[in-house]
């Protein structure tokens, strides 16, 4: 099967998926509502915990590379939760069609329909978690408001590349169950190699530059976090973060056409 025939094969089902969103958008709010089923905070639990975090770790490394707090806790609460919505989608992503297994062998669903749901629910997490990086940007505005409008092209550019990266990882997981494992031990120390607690430029003529250079997380990443703190866009950010996708959509699509007709006899 050719490139063209796989793309198509994954489009009709991306299409597929994306006209039953209101179901999507129905089944995530429900299961996110059903995780915190009799607490009093529901999801806001999650934007606590968070907040906390970055209240005892913003000012105190702030304060350890000698960075203005204002400035640093900005940086470090902005990058922080888009950090969590990247590494808790991917987390999710290794577990979407073995946990629907009884969904795909009852209900015929075209198989994006639970990625669109895994997105879904990691977005409405990612909304509560929203609040502190309004909260955040209130008191410690950008310099340049009219570089936010930026966020939202970054954020397509974002969504985009987890999307393809949840296709490769939710089949390869099937498959190689030690998977979910791996990458969830991977994300961990790719949060203290990627500039979230620490800038860019600290590494920027050092050995160590190739922990941003060819680090594909920090530019997705950037592409969101820069604008939002009225940086102007990063261009490089961008075009990487666009070559990935285009990249990335190929790949991804060979491989599910390849796969998609074994998915439920793996789960």
């Amino acid at each position: 099967m050719n490139s063209s025939n796989n793309s198509r094969v994954m489009l009709s089902d991306v299409f597929e998926g994306m006209r039953s969103w209101h179901l999507c958008l129905f089944m995530a709010w429900e299961e996110t509502k059903q995780k915190y089923r009799r607490s009093l905070l529901g999801p806001f639990w999650i934007t606590i915990n968070s907040a906390v975090f970055m209240l005892a770790m913003g000012p105190l490394y702030g304060t350890l590379m000698k960075q203005p707090i204002a400035n640093y806790f900005q940086y470090f609460a902005v990058g922080y939760v888009v950090w969590n919505f990247i590494a808790s989608y991917l987390n999710d992503s290794c577990g979407i069609f073995i946990s629907a297994e009884g969904y795909i062998k009852q209900i015929k669903l075209p198989y994006t329909f639970y990625l669109f749901k895994a997105l879904a629910k990691n977005s409405i997490i990612f909304a509560h978690n929203f609040i502190i990086i309004l909260i955040v940007l209130v008191f410690f505005p950008p310099d340049n408001l009219a570089y936010v409008l930026f966020a939202p092209l970054g954020g397509v550019l974002l969504v985009g590349n987890l999307f393809w990266m949840s296709v490769l990882l939710s089949i390869i997981s099937i498959r190689f169950r030690d998977i979910p494992q791996i990458l969830s031990n991977i994300l961990q120390l790719l949060f203290f190699l990627t500039p979230i607690m620490w800038y860019s430029t600290m590494v920027a003529e050092s050995r160590s530059s190739i922990l941003v250079n060819f680090n594909p997380a920090y530019y997705m990443l950037e592409v969101v976090r820069g604008p939002l703190l009225g940086e102007p866009p990063n261009m490089l950010a961008f075009k990487v973060a666009g070559l990935m996708l285009f990249i990335g959509f190929f790949i991804s699509g060979a491989i599910f056409s390849k796969y998609r007709s074994k998915i439920s006899y793996w789960v």
